[in-house]
């Protein structure tokens, strides 16, 4: 009789235990340890993302109607391939910039637009007045000019004003296009078949001999300026469209290749240069006030030339406080702080960029949390604990909590400082458990450990309310401790 009591009471005891598995452990599984958060800042820098191989062109022509400007290989002019869409106005004659900005007329109206020929910007700039038949881009002097069947101009790259210069001369039968070589010489070719070397000062053209082509008024050129070549792409009297290498010395053409479907080719530009690209790192990342910082720039570059030039600004005010044509430097600052530093790169032709990032100087660190919470309860209970972590630098922080049973989240944030910050846990055995808090800015410098006693005491009452809930959350099990015996 005592055996089948005690194996009754087995029973009992092992499905209430059972039971209790089952319904506890969903509710510690939804305890609220937070996630360890990567700090992502968005520069937004937007670069450039250049052409490294320059034996291209842009072109214009009426392939298709949804596409306005073209690239072709400069050997192979008959594969033309869709580079930007939906250009708002038509063209006559363009360049390129030293910024890699495409600069283009508008037909039968003079109005001066920009192309970004990465990302397909265009923006009218203005001007106007004269219809223009072709641009040239001087980069020797960072000058623009442009022509009409007579006269030269001298175009604002701001304003996209015209400027009358002079005549070409009565020799001259309708100059077609202008484009300038390396050293900013400027040359025009003519309805006549002649290629012209014009003074940029008064506008006058002089005889450089025959091109020995077939020109029309739909033609475009431009100068390769690394190789110093002459191309002109043009429409024939047969109707029939090719791309030429001419001389500049002597004019004389030599033919390339036929452009696709013929088409009339109104506008050729060769890309040259683009701006470098600005950027620079430091050792020690977080330096003290009076240590001497190594500034590098060495991860700076120019995808088609060489950095000549980087200029350091180390009080914000706009002017250059350093200027080396190596990439490295030194710097101290005595005090601690945030210091805006400004890098300024320089190439060959004086296109630069800049990159601007702010040297902290010295850290504080976070003051050690004090945590308010309930000192006192029973297990199973959830329990909120709050803290409001300081950083005397006011930066973003991080909070990290340890249970005093093992049981210790990770990085939780960033959070604000000042913020107050709050967690909740439950204990499933009784004890006395030191509960700690720790705070981290975003140099990693951490707080000591705020401590905060909790005592979890396990007593009969507590037993007895546990079961209850447990009996009114599954009747069943009430149902069978009655059947053996268990249940008054």
């Amino acid at each position: 009789m005592f055996r089948n009591k005690n194996i009754k009471k087995g029973l009992v005891f092992g499905m209430f235990l059972l039971f209790l598995i089952a319904s506890v452990y969903p509710i510690l599984g939804k305890t609220n340890k937070g996630n360890e958060n990567d700090v992502l800042i968005n520069y937004n820098i937007c670069k450039k993302e250049s052409f490294l191989n320059y034996n291209i062109a842009y072109i214009k022509g009426g392939f298709e109607l949804d596409c306005w400007l073209y690239t072709i290989a400069l050997n192979n002019p008959a594969n033309p391939t869709c580079h930007c869409q939906d250009f708002p106005g038509s063209d006559s004659g363009g360049t390129c910039t030293k910024e890699g900005v495409i600069i283009t007329s508008e037909y039968g109206t003079g109005n001066i637009w920009k192309l970004d020929p990465i990302t397909c910007e265009s923006i009218s700039i203005g001007g106007g007045g004269v219809s223009l038949n072709g641009l040239a881009y001087d980069p020797s002097k960072d000058e623009i000019f442009a022509c009409t069947n007579d006269n030269l101009y001298k175009i604002d790259g701001e304003t996209g004003e015209q400027e009358y210069v002079g005549r070409f001369g009565s020799t001259v039968i309708d100059m077609l296009g202008i484009a300038c070589d390396a050293e900013g010489e400027l040359y025009g070719w003519d309805f006549g078949g002649n290629l012209w070397s014009i003074n940029k000062k008064t506008g006058s053209a002089t005889l450089v001999g025959p091109l020995g082509i077939d020109l029309s008024y739909a033609s475009d050129g431009d100068f390769h300026k690394s190789d110093d070549i002459l191309y002109i792409a043009t429409y024939t009297s047969n109707y029939e469209s090719y791309l030429y290498e001419c001389d500049e010395d002597t004019g004389n053409c030599n033919l390339v290749g036929q452009f696709k479907d013929n088409v009339q080719v109104t506008f050729f530009a060769i890309p040259w240069n683009y701006y470098p690209i600005a950027d620079f790192d430091w050792t020690p990342e977080l330096p003290d006030p009076g240590e001497t910082i190594l500034f590098d720039g060495s991860s700076s570059y120019d995808p088609d030339g060489n950095i000549i030039l980087y200029e350091w600004d180390w009080d914000n005010d706009g002017v250059y406080d350093e200027s080396n044509s190596i990439p490295t430097t030194t710097h101290v600052f005595e005090d601690a702080g945030l210091y805006p530093i400004t890098l300024n790169v320089k190439d060959e032709y004086s296109a630069n960029d800049t990159k601007m990032q702010i040297v902290k100087v010295g850290n504080g660190v976070p003051e050690k949390p004090v945590i308010d919470g309930p000192t006192r309860g029973g297990i199973y209970v959830y329990f909120n604990y709050s803290i409001t972590p300081i950083d005397p630098d006011g930066e973003m922080v991080y909070v990290r909590w340890d249970w005093g049973n093992g049981d210790t989240y990770p990085w939780a944030g960033p959070f604000v400082s000042g913020e107050e910050i709050t967690e909740s846990y439950v204990w499933s055995e009784r004890g006395k458990y030191i509960v700690k808090a720790q705070v981290k800015d975003e140099y990693d410098a951490e707080s000591e450990w705020g401590e905060l006693q909790v005592n979890i005491p396990r007593n009969k009452m507590q037993q007895n309310l546990f079961l209850l809930r447990i009996l009114e959350r599954f009747p069943f099990i009430k149902q069978i401790i009655i059947f053996f015996g268990g249940y008054n």
